[in-house]
């Protein structure tokens, strides 16, 4: 996202953005919309460790094609809404009917920013959130359908559910 700066978490002025041509009307309120939604969640959710995994160093077993040993990058601190025991009703909303620990809610435009790929529904599957001095594995991932750009099909948020990780971590 070209006008969210993360270091400072603030929005750059319109002014200083260049396209190149003229901007589409809809374009840029998508974009004033975004960035708006970036500095929301930058001024107002705690700035909590998120672990990606290494997907090039993460091994597969030949047969299973399943991980054997995962290994994780360097943390990086990023604004991230925590909310604690789920009720029923929203898990089951998202096709989920064993509980959860906590659902963890990102903003997309700030993943942008950053460089966090979430092109795909499971992306964010697998990563590490540390948070109150645990670790937390992403079991799920799930755009929100109340924060939509008007009409449109802009997703702001990604919530995803979460459980304790009780394993060693290895560095990349």
């Amino acid at each position: 996202m070209e006008n969210f700066d993360p270091k400072i978490g603030s929005i750059v002025p319109r002014s200083s953005r260049t396209y190149g041509q003229v901007p589409n009307v809809a374009n840029s309120d998508v974009d004033f919309i975004r960035s708006a939604a970036a500095e929301y969640a930058t001024r107002t959710y705690p700035k909590l460790n998120l672990r990606l995994i290494d997907r090039a160093a993460t091994k597969k077993h030949s047969r299973y094609r399943e991980s054997t040993d995962i290994v994780y990058l360097e943390p990086t601190q990023i604004p991230i809404r925590i909310e604690h025991t789920p009720s029923a009703t929203k898990l089951s909303k998202w096709g989920i009917d064993s509980p959860r620990e906590i659902v963890a809610y990102f903003c997309i435009p700030i993943l942008d920013a950053l460089g966090i790929r979430v092109d795909t529904e499971t992306s964010l599957i697998g990563s590490l959130v540390e948070f109150d001095g645990k670790q937390f594995r992403l079991q799920s991932q799930h755009r929100t359908n109340d924060s939509y750009w008007a009409q449109s099909n802009e997703a702001f948020f990604i919530a995803c559910t979460a459980d304790k990780y009780q394993h060693e971590m290895k560095q990349a």
